[in-house]
């Protein structure tokens, strides 16, 4: 399976973290590399990747936008030396109508993939750490992956379990959560690969983001620990912390 980022240099990282330090906890912004920073920086080399693919600039709907920080990222990653715009436009999709003050998002759509159909013309579909969140996340998935065009991917990120423990999991998070807030379903590799391979989508990359996460500590000023946590990943895709994976139609 190919590394998405391979041609992308760490250093966007600082960049990032030094351009966009809302994105951050105070003790990561004193960093110079916060490992949190990868669960954006692999989706950012998702999808120049799949620009490559596609040889143009892809239309990204990003679904559970959060405080805009995946849109955030690309644009501050814009400005580090020698990159090239890869994104033609992001459009914001969230359940509710609070829209976040950062305005890279064309438009803005309040929609529940629980209860209605997916927005169509994009060629990424973004979901990173919502269908942990989701009461049915593969009738989300489902609904997505109906709605891709051939060369189309969707991009998840999730927290990673052991396959074995997901039930354990959610019948924790059944009895301390209410369905208003919080995580409703656990996730591991396994799920999502099963979910790929029954929704007829191709999975074509796959990473882990951090074989130790150590937020705030010294190993985060360190360039080569940055590089050892994305290969680690990338080794061990299922290890338990963060998974990263980007499922497309082909034809």
């Amino acid at each position: 399976m190919k590394n998405a980022y391979q041609d992308l240099d760490l250093d966007i990282n600082r960049h990032v973290k030094q351009d966009a330090t809302w994105m951050l906890s105070e003790k990561a912004a004193k960093r110079n590399y916060p490992t949190r920073l990868l669960r954006y920086f692999v989706p950012y080399g998702y999808l120049y990747a799949l620009s490559q693919k596609l040889g143009r600039p892809v239309k990204v709907c990003e679904i559970g936008i959060g405080k805009g920080q995946m849109a955030a990222f690309y644009e501050s990653a814009q400005k580090f030396p020698g990159q090239q715009p890869f994104v033609d436009s992001f459009v914001g999709v969230d359940i509710t109508d609070e829209r976040p003050p950062y305005q890279i998002y064309s438009v803005f759509l309040k929609i529940d993939l629980n209860k209605e159909p997916a927005p169509t013309g994009f060629d990424v579909y973004l979901m990173l750490h919502v269908i942990e969140h989701l009461t049915e996340p593969e009738a989300a998935l489902d609904k997505l992956a109906q709605a891709l065009a051939p060369g189309a991917a969707i991009v998840v990120g999730v927290p990673c379990h052991p396959h074995f423990l997901i039930p354990h999991r959610e019948r924790n998070y059944h009895k301390i959560r209410t369905f208003d807030a919080g995580h409703h379903t656990a996730h591991s590799r396994k799920r999502l690969t099963n979910w790929a391979k029954n929704a007829g989508l191709t999975m074509r990359y796959e990473d882990g983001a951090f074989l130790l996460r150590s937020s705030g500590s010294f190993l985060e000023d360190s360039k080569a620990w940055h590089g050892f946590n994305l290969a680690f990943g990338r080794a061990f895709p299922g290890f338990p912390g963060e998974y990263y994976c980007c499922a497309v139609k082909e034809g």
